[in-house]
């Protein structure tokens, strides 16, 4: 064998080499029966003008999701909220449990992991209020008022998880929400309502 090919052969087996402990460096969090321990947040304030009174809030979303394949996951989350309006608009306080779904695009060891989502999500609200009433003779008195409402909220989503370590990332993503509102806060109706928007998190990927 001439000195060249042994050249290219010492050289081959190198890059073979590398490329092997690049995979066992860097192995792929997504396979099955894997974990995902997902959760994002958001809080936001507004002002409602029919009330003059500003309004803060504050989600999380923790959610946990078991790979059923190398792509595909499917598990449950936790939606938790609270808004403060403070005066008539009171205070509010929702919690629920459903199912989710998570699709990954990619399977290999990029840093980069695309994917869609969705989800389903009963919630139970409380709202608490303070209103004042005026009695004839123009004295005011406060009365305390709890409602209580149910909504059901569709979820999807698509959305990327940029790993930072071997099984940690953090991820964003762009949703469209639609909710149906019943119950005491719904005068017994229902009400919907559409919202979309981005949220952004921590995904921990276990093996």
């Amino acid at each position: 064998m001439s000195s060249f090919c042994r050249i290219v052969t010492f050289a081959t087996g190198l890059m073979a080499l590398g490329s092997v402990r690049s995979a066992a460096q860097h192995p792929s969090p997504i396979h099955s029966g894997g974990w995902i321990i997902s959760g994002s947040g958001a809080i936001g304030r507004s002002h409602q003008s029919d009330f003059d009174a500003d309004m803060t809030h504050v989600d999380i979303r923790p959610s946990g999701l078991v790979f059923l394949n190398d792509h595909f996951a499917l598990g449950a989350s936790v939606p938790l909220s609270y808004t403060d309006g403070g005066g008539s608009l009171g205070h509010s306080f929702s919690y629920g449990l459903g199912p989710t779904a998570r699709y990954y695009f990619i399977a290999d060891t990029s840093r980069w992991l695309p994917f869609v989502g969705a989800a389903i999500e009963p919630q139970w609200l409380r709202v608490h209020r303070e209103v004042t009433i005026l009695t004839g003779g123009g004295a005011a008195s406060n009365v305390s008022q709890n409602s209580n409402g149910r909504d059901l909220s569709y979820d999807a989503s698509a959305g990327v998880t940029r790993l930072l370590a071997d099984h940690v990332g953090l991820t964003g993503e762009l949703y469209y929400t639609h909710t149906e509102l019943t119950g005491d806060l719904a005068n017994n109706q229902t009400l919907r309502s559409y919202d979309v928007g981005a949220r952004f998190g921590l995904t921990v990927f276990v093996h």
